[in-house]
């Protein structure tokens, strides 16, 4: 016996068999789908980590060659330093903190700029102050020779009266 509608069970079996495979085929696209999401992201976070981390050791070299600077700065105008040579060495760190502030690419950029544009007018106001300072000491100097001068001209004059009274006696 065979049924009349063999037909009609034979095409809702093949419909039923065509959604339960478009049914699974939407299932494991959604599973695949939510696990690469996730680690597209984790990758992207992973960078952004690597990028702060990156950025946290330049600015700690940054601050470090400022501290370095400041120090430099703060010692150059000393009696007992060889400031041509702590110049140098001043000019060479902030030559090396310009060169920080131009490879990077971070948020901090400006903010080294400003930093490095100050250290070197600082430097500029230490080497102006120092020239002002050695003028002050030759201005010092040049003073007391005239004070000497004068005295030593006070004293020929008077020694010049008293040759000249002597002249008129004779």
């Amino acid at each position: 016996m065979e049924p009349t509608n063999k037909k009609e069970r034979s095409s809702a079996f093949w419909t039923f068999l065509l959604f339960q495979l478009i049914t699974i085929a939407l299932v494991v696209a959604l599973v695949l789908v939510s696990i690469q999401v996730p680690i597209k992201e984790n990758n992207q976070l992973r960078m952004k980590y690597e990028r702060a981390e990156t950025e946290k050791i330049e600015a700690k070299q940054f601050t470090d060659k400022v501290l370095e600077t400041q120090r430099l700065l703060d010692d150059v105008n000393l009696p007992t330093v060889q400031s041509e040579v702590v110049d140098a060495e001043i000019q060479n760190q902030i030559n090396e903190m310009y060169q920080m502030k131009s490879r990077d690419s971070g948020t901090l950029k400006s903010l080294y700029d400003a930093v490095v544009t100050v250290m070197f007018q600082f430097h500029e106001s230490k080497k102006n102050i120092r020239a002002s300072s050695l003028a002050d000491k030759d201005l010092n100097t040049l003073q007391q020779e005239i004070g000497n001068l004068k005295q030593m001209n006070m004293q020929l004059q008077q020694q010049n009266d008293q040759l000249r009274i002597m002249l008129t006696r004779q």
